[in-house]
Parts: C-alpha cells; structure tokens; sequence
C-alpha cells in the first residue's frame, strides 16, 4: 500500500518479476502441481517484458510448465488468472495454437492490461496465437537482430514461402 500525492492510500501495483507480488494478484504458490513462482522465475529469466520469449527456449521449464498449466486448463479452475494467461502466451510463442479465448477470460483479454508479476501482457496472447516472429522463418539468419520483435501473419504451411537453395 502506497500514498496518492492527495495522501490517500491505494494499493500498490505488481512488480514484473517479483516473488513477493504474486499473492498480490490472487497467485497461491501451488495450484493443481504448479509452482507458480517457479513459472515465474523461468519466464523472467527467458521472456523480456512484453517481449516475445528467447527462441532457444523450447526445452526450458517456461515451456514444459507453460504446456503443463495449458493441458490442466482444459480440466481444472485456475485461481491464478495472470499465470493461466502467462502460460498461454508461452504456449501460443513456441506450437500453433488457434486463438481460442475461454469465455470466463475474455473481459481480460480485450484490453492490453499487465499481467505482472509475470513478464507479460494481455494483448501478447492474440499476438502470439495469430502471428509468427519472423525470426522463425528467416532464410538468411545474418538479419535475426533486425527482426527481434517483427511479426507476420500464421498461414498455412502449403502456402507459405518457402527459402530455396541454388546450386552452381
């Protein structure tokens, strides 16, 4: 709890990272197996605030827990709103997911509110589940640090470009 400069008391905000913050939003530290604080570090180390996570991430515990707290999801009630939504962001970042918002969740996903203390925000879902980083799909990786943070539209597979290869 924090002082408004009119000296009334309002809460504090969530820090992006910070263990201490997660009861804040309504975050038990264990839910259904999950250790919400260790999803937290693990995206903290590899997912830059409202940035897309570090490509090298596919076998990191963001993503097995990602995938863990996604396939649970579609059984049991989470309490911890901002984590469910976190993982779902990790999830639609590395497999092609549609983007199928649960209905109880659509009021959050409307509006590009932060998901602190996860490093995310509500918007980066439908990024993530309706585009691609170009990084993927780079034919010459000589360009990856232009393109950290472009996007393009999912499509496809049999319509997609694809890189070729000449041969002398």
């Amino acid at each position: 709890v924090g002082l408004s400069p009119a000296g009334s008391e309002y809460p504090a905000l969530p820090v992006f990272c910070d263990e201490r913050a997660l009861a804040s939003v309504g975050c038990p530290k264990i839910e259904h197996g999950i250790s919400w604080a260790d999803f937290m570090e693990s995206a903290c180390r590899l997912c830059p605030v409202g940035l897309p996570c570090h490509p090298a991430s596919t076998g990191e515990d963001v993503v097995r827990l990602a995938t863990e707290i996604s396939r649970l999801a579609d059984t049991v009630a989470f309490v911890c709103v901002n984590g469910l939504i976190s993982a779902m962001i990790v999830a639609a970042q590395f497999f092609a997911v549609t983007d199928h918002t649960p209905p109880e969740l659509e009021e959050f996903m409307g509006s590009n509110a932060s998901l602190a203390p996860f490093p995310f925000h509500t918007l980066q879902y439908s990024l993530s589940a309706n585009m691609i980083p170009i990084r993927l799909v780079l034919c010459d990786w000589t360009l990856e640090n232009l393109v950290l943070n472009k996007f393009a539209p999912k499509v496809h597979l049999e319509t997609a470009g694809v890189c070729g290869m000449v041969y002398d």
